[in-house]
């Protein structure tokens, strides 16, 4: 099971082994504020907003999902975003 992210509509999908490879990626594609669940599978920020959200969720290596983050999961990414 992988990490998959979509940031906005112009990304495609990258398969992420881990939550600090996950905030690495959201850094160097210029997310820098607090990420909020929009939908099961999706999270907005600013910049990345309603149909331009960013596509997160655990999945597999087709990028199909499996669960979504848990909340604690999704603290943790914004912790690691303030860093």
């Amino acid at each position: 099971m992988n990490l998959c992210i979509r940031v906005g509509d112009s990304d495609d999908y990258h398969n992420l082994d881990d939550l600090s490879d996950l905030a690495d990626h959201l850094k160097e594609s210029n997310v820098r504020t607090p990420l909020v669940r929009h939908s099961k599978y999706a999270v907005t920020t600013d910049g990345f907003e309603r149909n331009n959200h960013i596509s997160l969720f655990w999945g597999d290596d087709e990028a199909q999902p499996i669960r979504e983050l848990t909340p604690a999961e999704l603290d943790e990414i914004n912790r690691r975003l303030a860093e």
